[in-house]
């Protein structure tokens, strides 16, 4: 079971990575907080990580091929707010997938982010 901080410490051990919250605006009712975890070399987004009606969700970027096969995977969707064809959002807590499983499709996230 992940919580929010474990999710982020497991994208930093796995990722050259660094913190960033540029989406967050509290002016809106719905308060998602948005942790953007950019790449060090290419700034470009690695992961995003986020809470939505109290589900913890992680978003990475992976080829299209393998979008169109891992959204046939209970808990994931294709990317929330990003390009459906590139990114999937993984409900964490909700899914079939192993951690091994969420660590290749990091690797693959950083890999096509560098």
């Amino acid at each position: 079971m992940y919580d929010k901080q474990k999710l982020i410490d497991l994208v930093y051990e796995n990722s050259a990575t660094h913190e960033t919250y540029p989406f967050n605006k509290f002016t809106s009712h719905e308060k998602i907080i948005w942790t953007v975890m950019k790449h060090n070399g290419s700034d470009k987004i690695t992961a995003m990580i986020f809470e939505h009606e109290g589900v913890l969700h992680l978003s990475l970027k992976l080829t299209p091929d393998h979008v169109d096969e891992m959204i046939k995977t209970r808990g994931v969707d294709r990317g929330y707010h990003m390009n459906k064809q590139h990114w999937v959002t993984i409900a964490v807590n909700d899914t079939d997938l192993t951690e091994q499983e969420i660590l290749g499709m990091l690797a693959e996230s950083d890999a096509l982010t560098k």
